[in-house]
């Protein structure tokens, strides 16, 4: 069947369908249970997890998506020029960044790819010197994706998302199966988290604690990235994209961003018809 136009700009085809998968990718991040009881269940702690008790019954759930990781990259790469690149940061209610990945989305090779960004990372802005953490914490998403950009990173849109819409996100879609190759053990708050190796089954507030805090260095910004391009294999689908422009509009409503409901209106059809391809999501480097 010919793939369907996109029409993001008024410009390539191809930009305009990456374009709106940010639009959704927004929406993944964003989607959050607007009732009491979602509020209620922010926190939603898994008992079998308190002071080091192993969860041994989240280890029989189907196995998860290989993970793909692609060679070190020193920035998102695409063979084809109508790739596009989204911001995307996660922080808590001070600004403190919980993690920071760059998609990046190529109709062309018809591939999806997450590239973890570490708050370290220094960054030239209005004429000074800056970690990616404190620019953000000072001014906004959009600052950052402007210092980005003079990197070479070429970021499209940005999106930023609080630690508690993210965790009302995946209240929301339901929970996330995650590879771990090796045991993990951390405590947050004087509770001990303790996973052995294998595929586990996460719920919102058990995922961002695994992101924030079972790692460090690069290899949390490794940890993050695969957990996040797990969330996208999950639940960034066709059958998403087409559940209509009254859902899409409470999602967008819950974050920060330069992406509009037009753009969702204006590309569904082509964006579920790329989607329905089943392209891969990869980590890069």
């Amino acid at each position: 069947m010919k793939n369907k136009s996109l029409d993001f700009t008024k410009k390539a085809p191809e930009k305009r369908t990456a374009a709106i998968i940010g639009v959704i990718i927004a929406a993944v991040i964003a989607a959050g249970a607007l009732s009491f009881v979602a509020l209620l269940a922010v926190n939603d702690f898994d008992l079998a997890r308190f002071f080091g008790t192993r969860e041994a019954e989240e280890t029989t759930v189907p196995e998860a998506a290989e993970e793909i990781t692609e060679p070190v990259s020193t920035a998102p790469a695409f063979s084809d020029e109508n790739s596009m690149n989204f911001l995307l940061i996660c922080g808590d209610s001070d600004k403190n960044i919980a993690f920071c990945d760059v998609v990046c989305v190529s109709m062309a090779e018809n591939v999806i790819r997450v590239k973890p960004v570490s708050p370290e990372l220094t960054l030239q802005f209005g004429g000074g010197d800056y970690p990616l953490s404190e620019l953000y914490k000072m001014s906004s998403a959009t600052s950052v994706k402007e210092a980005l950009n003079q990197r070479g990173m070429n970021i499209c849109r940005q999106i930023s998302v609080s630690e508690t819409n993210f965790k009302m996100i995946m209240q929301k879609l339901g929970a996330v199966s995650v590879v771990l190759k090796s045991d993990v053990k951390f405590s947050v708050d004087a509770i001990t988290y303790t996973y052995a190796a294998g595929v586990h089954t996460m719920t919102s507030d058990a995922l961002l604690k695994y992101m924030k805090y079972s790692a460090a260095g690069d290899e949390l910004l490794s940890v993050q990235a695969e957990a996040f391009a797990q969330v996208l294999r999950t639940y960034f689908t066709a059958e998403l994209i087409n559940k209509g422009e009254d859902y899409f509009a409470t999602l967008i409503n819950l974050v920060d961003s330069d992406i509009s409901a037009f753009d969702y209106t204006q590309n569904r059809a082509g964006l579920a018809e790329f989607l329905a391809k089943h392209p891969p999501v990869n980590v890069i480097s």
